[in-house]
């Protein structure tokens, strides 16, 4: 049989270190058939091949190398940056440590973006524990993917692109989109793809696919008003599900959510049974902390894709903070028949369990949980286990676990400090609760300390009769709502009550 033929079969059904071997000896025999150095190109291009069109994590030197500007104070609802929670209240979504937001029910790589993280990677070491990343930008990251995909070959690189004359292959087609393609995923060479796709664009100013490419050429050298320009002309030309994504992509980038919904929307009008578009509005929502909307989006992706992991988990975890435990079991049951058994999940379902009173399954559901942990999930799973002995009156079990929380992690886990601090409280031991929120405080920094924390302090001390701390950490309180866009009525009633006493000493 040809070999071509078995490679081409081969490339179909998604065997791209076959077809890369075969079309390899072919071109030993005969290097200039274009045909065969086309196919190995895509074949390379689609083993590293990733789509880009979602929202990536912002690293450090990103955010420092970032000229894009911005008003100073905004109004709500149009920055991702400075966005305020739309629902202040008891029954709202607890706010994650590590983002600054509501907790997600799905970790996506945006979902690590923060102001924070910059304060964070400067100050802190990069140890095991820390989770920080190294301070390298995005574009870093891709040169020296592209090097090791290189160093893969025994002979070395398999095109050597810097002796290609571009403007002979741009002519032809049916050799320049592999072409620019495994320059641009496989070896990251974004300044000559970028040179490519000009050039394509010169010869037919009104094809779509180069204007798409020159702009994520664009998009990854940091030029994302050329990216906006780019993406608009490729959906004027041609409604592709991919130029709406992109364009969505870039104006969050630029910190214009309004209009990344809006393009969302049209995509959505336009492609209405393409769940990506209900996904990508759902997600700029949860970033707006509309939570509302973006649990309706979510709902609608599912009624178009009920299989969708993100969707299914991101409807669980906003059914679970709105009192209604029942509903989530539902959701990650799904999740588990569709064969994710991850600890996170079976850690979900216990708690849900626990809240609607299905102690049976809940302890089922946690020793599951014990078999698929990691470290890091193991502290998770005991703080989640302490935190249902205390709700239980069960004061010594709940010690023990938030103990055994802190050791998992180096006795650096904030919320077992203040499960502790809670248990000393209700022992009356002050000083030993002043000393564990004080050192969960201290643990992630006063700025970044949570709310429920710097209150249970602040009333600690003014149990104590220490109203000059009080009435400080009382403040940070107060400022942390304020930060938030809302106002919490039990730290307005202590500042008050301090005033009080401290006018009359």
């Amino acid at each position: 049989m040809n070999p071509y033929y078995v490679a081409l079969r081969l490339f179909e059904l998604r065997r791209y270190e076959d077809v890369s071997k075969i079309a390899t000896k072919l071109l030993e025999k005969d290097p200039q058939n274009e045909a065969v150095w086309a196919l190995k190109m895509r074949a390379l291009t689609q083993q590293v091949y990733v789509d880009e069109y979602e929202m990536e994590y912002e690293g450090v030197v990103d955010q420092l190398m970032d000229e894009s500007a911005i008003a100073s104070n905004p109004r709500a609802g149009t920055s991702l940056r400075t966005a305020m929670p739309g629902r202040p209240g008891a029954t709202a979504r607890p706010m994650s440590r590590k983002t600054g937001r509501p907790v997600s029910g799905m970790l996506r790589p945006s979902s690590r973006q923060t102001t924070a993280s910059l304060r964070g990677a400067m100050t802190t070491g990069r140890g095991i524990q820390t989770g920080q990343q190294p301070l390298t930008a995005k574009i870093g990251k891709m040169l020296r993917q592209g090097t090791a995909s290189m160093i893969t070959s025994p002979n070395g690189p398999f095109i050597v692109l810097s002796r290609l004359n571009l403007s002979k292959y741009t002519q032809k087609r049916y050799l320049a989109k592999p072409l620019f393609e495994y320059m641009f995923f496989h070896d990251h060479e974004t300044a000559l793809a970028l040179e490519m796709a000009n050039a394509a664009c010169e010869l037919d100013p009104k094809d779509w696919w180069w204007l798409s490419r020159r702009g994520m050429c664009h998009y990854r050298l940091g030029l994302h008003r050329e990216v906006e320009k780019d993406f608009q002309q490729a959906v004027a030309l041609f409604p592709h599900p991919d130029n709406f994504l992109w364009l969505s992509k870039v104006y969050a980038r630029i910190d214009l959510p309004a209009q990344a919904i809006e393009s969302y929307k049209n995509g959505n009008s336009t492609f209405p049974y393409e769940p990506a578009m209900l996904l990508g509005a759902a997600r700029i929502y949860e970033e707006l902390d509309d939570l509302t909307n973006s649990t309706l989006y979510y709902r609608d992706a599912l009624k178009i894709d009920a299989m969708n992991f993100e969707a299914l988990a991101c409807v669980g975890m906003e059914c679970y903070y709105n009192d209604q435990p029942e509903l989530p079991l539902r959701y990650y049951r799904r999740i588990l028949q569709m064969g994710v058994h991850t600890a996170e999940v079976f850690i979900n379902v216990g708690m849900c369990c626990f809240f609607s009173q299905q102690t049976d399954l809940m302890w089922s559901a946690f020793e599951n949980a014990f078999l698929l942990c990691n470290k890091e999930q193991l502290s998770v799973l005991y703080y989640n286990i302490g935190y249902i002995f205390l709700c239980s009156g069960e004061m010594e079990c709940a010690r023990r676990c938030f103990r055994l929380s802190l050791i998992s992690t180096g006795n650096s886990s904030p919320d077992a400090l203040a499960g502790l601090a809670h248990i000393a409280y209700f022992e009356k031991d002050l000083q030993k609760a002043i000393t564990f929120f004080t050192v969960s405080v201290s643990s992630t920094g006063k700025e970044e300390a949570s709310l429920d924390t710097l209150y249970n302090l602040a009333l600690c001390y003014g149990e104590a009769g220490d109203y000059g701390n009080a009435f400080k950490y009382a403040q940070m309180a107060a400022e942390s709502t304020n930060s938030l866009g809302a106002v919490d009525k039990d730290v307005k009633d202590l500042l008050a009550r301090l005033n009080v006493t401290i006018n009359a000493l």
